[in-house]
């Protein structure tokens, strides 16, 4: 529990960095209010966990092909559903943990806005 409030605190400053840093040398990334802060942050957090997540249709089928059925008949000893799916899960991991992390600057962003 520890490793992940260390994630979600370390996975923040680096989200609220990269939108400051956007906010000074784009205007269109203009920071007008708090709530557009938390917002950004959120946006940045939660595009990477998709990102991590899905990772688009290519990554789904990229073992039909014929160079890959070669490969898997030339090296021997790997197992590479297995692999497939350990990156499967790393990935999901990794989504699930940005999406957590987007989470404080939802909360963030509702509490400015309400009060």
């Amino acid at each position: 529990m520890l490793r992940l409030i260390k994630f979600v605190v370390v996975a923040n400053i680096i989200a609220a960095l990269s939108v400051w840093l956007l906010s000074q040398f784009i205007e269109l990334f203009s920071i007008n209010h708090p709530t557009d802060y938390f917002f950004y942050i959120c946006i940045v957090l939660w595009g990477v966990a998709g990102l991590a997540w899905d990772g688009g249709k290519a990554s789904k089928n990229y073992d039909l092909g014929r160079a890959e059925n070669k490969t898997q008949s030339m090296v021997s000893g790997y197992d590479a559903k297995a692999d497939k799916l350990k990156q499967y899960r790393q990935n999901y991991h990794f989504g699930l943990k940005m999406f957590i992390s987007g989470l404080p600057s939802l909360a963030g962003c509702l509490v400015v806005y309400l009060f």
